[in-house]
């Protein structure tokens, strides 16, 4: 098997020092990515643009401060078959996937600057749900 050079990642998303420069807090937030994986119920489809709702997660997350646009991904994948809370309301859930590190405090701040977009920005019917995983750098690559 022939051996494949990897790109290193970028290094270690942790918080910022009191004593650390701007320039040094800028680095931090440029190399800390997070992935944004919004789930839905397909039905949503015919009712709804799911683009406008994948640009206002994004925004979401380039507003809180924490990253750099370059660093956000941000996708959406539909689900045909789901129940909610024993019923079949419409649904979107957001996995906000990032490097461990965060304050709980950013990362709550996180959630809940998602959640209250997406509120403002699609029908109250709609059941929504947001959350913050830390990924382990160890098991991440990246290309």
């Amino acid at each position: 098997m022939k051996s494949v050079a990897m790109k290193p990642i970028a290094k270690w998303c942790g918080n910022v020092s009191n004593n650390e420069t701007n320039q040094q807090m800028m680095t931090q937030r440029i190399e800390c990515m997070p992935h944004l994986v919004i789930s839905y119920a397909k039905t949503l489809e015919s009712e709804m643009e799911i683009k406008p709702l994948v640009q206002t997660v994004w925004q979401a997350a380039e507003k809180s401060g924490l990253f750099t646009p370059k660093a956000i991904k941000a996708r959406a994948l539909p689900f045909d078959d789901y129940v909610t809370g024993g019923t079949d309301q419409t649904f979107i859930h957001v996995e906000v996937r990032l490097f461990a590190g965060r304050t709980e405090e950013q990362k709550a701040a996180l959630v809940k600057g998602i959640y209250d977009a997406m509120k403002a920005a699609v029908s109250p019917d709609i059941s929504l749900s947001v959350e913050a995983r830390d990924m382990n750098k160890a098991t991440y690559i990246k290309d």
